[in-house]
């Protein structure tokens, strides 16, 4: 065998045992790309799962702030009612005629929909029932 061949199946097979170290990096790369894929997919899920829970805590605290704003509604119509009652808290009970439960000075001219009634004048001062403490969204001149 002359130093020419000798040389040339070297050369051979140096570029083989390259060709493998190459395949065998590439399914390495392969499978690296293959797992960042799959956390990616991953990171992804969490982060509209995170969405989602940001979401619900927003509307948790909006609908603690409003709770907020209706106790204090509630506490000022509380106190209101005290002082149109000379601090007597039985006022907000039905009253057994046709008087205003809230002020008892005038006749009971409105209806709720929660079926409670008053006066106009104390209708137009109330969010809130005066007896079941529901947002009032309806106000019905009785006549």
């Amino acid at each position: 065998a002359s130093p020419f061949h000798n040389m040339k199946e070297s050369k051979r097979v140096v570029l083989d045992v390259a060709q493998i170290q190459k395949n065998e990096a590439e399914k390495q790369l392969e499978t690296i790309l293959d797992c960042i894929k799959n956390w990616t997919s991953h990171i992804n899920q969490h982060k509209l799962q995170l969405q989602k829970i940001n979401s619900a805590l927003a509307d948790v605290e909006k609908k603690e702030q409003e709770v907020s704003e209706e106790e204090k509604e509630r506490a000022a119509l509380e106190q209101r009612l005290r002082q149109l009652n000379g601090g007597r808290s039985s006022s907000i009970h039905a009253s057994p005629d046709n008087s205003c439960p809230i002020c008892w000075n005038r006749a009971k001219e409105i209806v709720f929909q929660c079926g409670h009634q008053c006066c106009s004048a104390c209708s137009s001062q109330i969010h809130v029932c005066h007896l079941c403490w529901v947002r009032i969204v309806q106000r019905i001149k009785l006549h």
